[in-house]
């Protein structure tokens, strides 16, 4: 009955050290003695083993799986919030372009307009501040780069 009776203490020794967790980075050993009885030491004596101890926290494993799932949602998160950003700052860019192309065809119409008008003596005020107008030639190659630039920027 002694023996039983240390065994059982062993036991509910190492229950309830796996349990605290105090075991994270001790090496446990087992030894028989000559009448029998077995005995757990961190302590290495001449007929000793080595036992494979399971030191994971006993009822905190919920909470480990918790937190990994926080963090696989923190990183989904952060993805998705950069992928929206990078969304915005492309409609962002779209916007601007579509913004700038319709500039470009109001001013290549509004040019055009002004090139057709009959009567209309068309000139252009050169860097030095002089007046160049436009012989018929040059108005005919302006009225056709501006068409060009109509069909190119008015979609």
């Amino acid at each position: 009955m002694n023996k039983a009776k240390h065994f059982l203490i062993a036991l509910i020794l190492i229950v309830a050290l796996l349990g605290s967790g105090a075991l994270v980075a001790t090496q446990v050993y087992m030894s028989t003695d000559s009448q029998g009885q077995t005995t757990y030491s961190d302590q290495r004596s001449p007929s000793a083993e080595p036992v494979q101890v399971n030191t994971a926290p006993i009822g905190n494993s919920q909470a480990v799986q918790q937190n990994q799932q926080l963090q696989k949602q923190q990183k989904i998160d952060a993805e998705q919030t950069q992928k929206a950003k990078q969304q915005n700052q492309q409609a962002e860019k779209q916007q601007n372009e579509q913004e700038r192309l319709k500039k470009l065809c109001d001013n290549s119409r509004s040019n055009l307009a002004l090139l057709q008008e009959k009567g209309r003596r068309v000139y252009v005020v050169k860097p030095d501040g002089e007046y160049h107008y436009f012989s018929e030639e040059e108005r005919q190659q302006e009225v056709e780069r501006l068409n060009t630039q109509i069909k190119q920027y008015c979609q």
